[in-house]
């Protein structure tokens, strides 16, 4: 007997309609920042780590505090935060998700941009992002094609730690 490609649930969520989040789906994605932070918190993160826990509750924020969970504003917002906040949005906007399909790195840019302009995102953080966004994608599929956790732990080699051919050696003897 042969065993079926999809469980129940996967199937049911891939019938999931395209559109608009609910006004009650909208408040459960907004709760995912205090939510992570509520469950993370009883890891006994090293104490150089425990920043993390901040980082992560605040990446929803936006510098005209009109984010959440606690509408905090500039540089209220840690800085780690923000940057995590312009990839998070380049990634919603990038990928398909129930509800859209995704757009193209260029719209996703000027996405960020009309963000920033508007105050919501930090506009230095999204420049440099935009500049460095070819760089960025190609070391995260670089990363994501590893296998060794001490190979992804050491992460991207900096451009002097390339090789003669540009790539990369791997970070593990």
């Amino acid at each position: 007997r042969a065993l079926p490609m999809l469980t129940d649930e996967e199937i049911q969520v891939l019938l999931i309609p395209r559109g608009n989040l609910t006004a009650e789906e909208r408040r459960e994605i907004e709760r995912h920042p205090a939510e992570s932070y509520r469950i993370l918190q009883h890891i006994p993160f090293p104490e150089n780590m425990r920043r993390l826990l901040t980082i992560i509750s605040q990446h929803h924020e936006r510098q005209d505090g009109s984010g959440y969970p606690s509408g905090l504003r500039g540089e209220e917002i840690l800085l780690q935060s923000r940057i995590i906040a312009i990839v998070d949005i380049y990634d919603a906007i990038t990928m398909e998700r129930h509800y859209k399909p995704a757009l193209p790195r260029d719209q996703a840019l000027s996405v960020l941009a009309q963000e920033a302009a508007a105050g919501r995102i930090d506009a230095d953080l999204v420049r440099l992002f935009s500049e460095k966004i070819e760089t960025i994608e190609e070391d995260a599929m670089r990363m994501a094609m590893r296998t060794d956790v001490g190979e992804y732990l050491n992460g991207p080699l900096s451009p002097e730690q390339s090789t003669a051919d540009g790539a990369r050696p791997s970070c593990v003897e």
